[in-house]
């Protein structure tokens, strides 16, 4: 069965009251301001704007310090208001014809892959080169770098469609993680065009351990999806602010700034992230709460064989007295602690 769509980690949501505050108060404070500008003058810098112009920009500003709530390293408000003025002014000017919405970038490949691995053996050609004449691509010869990218489910069914799938996809090219659940991931080898190379090709690279090769996949993955997303998004918040500076530039300030209907940024604008570590910490704690409930439910069988009633040694023969012996003197701590050390961890944990 096709796995169901995945659900986004939300990279922009509601800031908070006291956030909003504070972008009013960094607003109201904010001195490098026009007190009034006439109709049809052009604005050229963020101190040809008025405090109630600057105040009508608030809301794009709270998208600005919302969207950052997804990265380790967080900006405050007053950073967030700056960068906004500088988005907008960036290489323009009022006077400036604005362009469409920019369009959001595709991923880079391969240059947001880890280059972890390298081809044991020459590579076939991938599927959609084989009407071409034969020729071997150096990206696939033996030797030649394996660069080890993520995948997450979005991608998946980007190049592979809704499925059902075939066995072999996985098999061949996919390893890791688990690809058909909602917030599926897998591990990828690539070829230095970009192109994915079967698992079976390749090795890893003198001196990286398995563990490194994911790890070094997982951050560049992220690295470089924060940067596309962060960058599309500023860009967008950017526009919806050079639409809404041009009609004042019209306008004059002798009225309130408008912010027409066209000139809003909805929520659903603000393009998700998906980070691929917020995918393997779901599988890893999936996996953690799994163990745990195994090892309970061991523990609760474990326990109730030993409490189970004596069988009278009339009715039964042992095959050796040497067990009996062992058994003497030691009571049910001591069979647990000695035969399964994580009792010992289960019953004290400060031990």
């Amino acid at each position: 069965m096709p796995a169901q769509a995945s659900s986004p980690v939300a990279m922009s949501d509601a800031v908070t009251e006291q956030q909003r505050r504070l972008l009013l108060d960094i607003v109201t404070n904010d001195s490098d301001v026009k007190k009034s500008r006439s109709a049809n003058t052009p604005v050229l810098k963020p101190g040809d704007l008025t405090t109630g112009e600057k105040m009508a920009l608030v809301g794009l500003a709270e998208k600005l310090v919302a969207m950052q709530k997804s990265l380790p390293k967080q900006a405050g408000e007053a950073h967030c208001y700056q960068v906004l003025l500088g988005d907008i002014f960036k290489s323009w000017t009022s006077n400036e014809k604005i362009h469409h919405s920019p369009a959001l970038p595709p991923r880079k490949l391969p240059g947001m892959n880890a280059q972890v691995g390298v081809l044991k053996t020459n590579h076939p050609e991938p599927f959609d080169e084989a009407e071409k004449p034969p020729k071997q691509s150096t990206a696939r010869l033996a030797g030649a770098p394996a660069l080890l990218d993520m995948v997450l489910f979005p991608e998946f069914e980007a190049m592979y469609g809704e499925g059902p799938w075939d066995e072999p996809i996985w098999e061949d090219t996919l390893w890791g993680g688990d690809i058909m659940s909602p917030s599926g991931w897998a591990f990828l080898w690539r070829d230095q065009d970009g192109h994915p190379l079967k698992h079976r090709f390749v090795k890893f690279a003198d001196g990286v351990t398995k563990k490194d090769a994911q790890v070094r996949a997982i951050m560049e993955y992220d690295r470089n999806e924060s940067e596309r997303i962060i960058t599309y998004n500023r860009e967008r918040i950017a526009n919806a602010a050079r639409r809404r500076i041009s009609k004042w530039a019209k306008d004059g300030t002798d009225g309130a700034p408008r912010v027409d209907e066209d000139d809003r940024l909805a929520e659903s604008e603000i393009e998700k992230l998906h980070l691929a570590i917020d995918r393997v910490q779901e599988t890893a704690q999936l996996l953690r709460d799994i163990s745990d409930s195994l090892f309970t439910r061991s523990l609760g069988s474990t326990l109730s064989w030993i409490h189970a009633p004596v069988i009278s040694s009339s009715s039964v023969t042992t095959s050796s007295s040497d067990e009996g012996d062992a058994l003497q003197g030691h009571g049910v701590e001591d069979v647990m602690t000695n035969s399964f050390p994580q009792y010992q961890r289960f019953c004290n944990p400060a031990g």
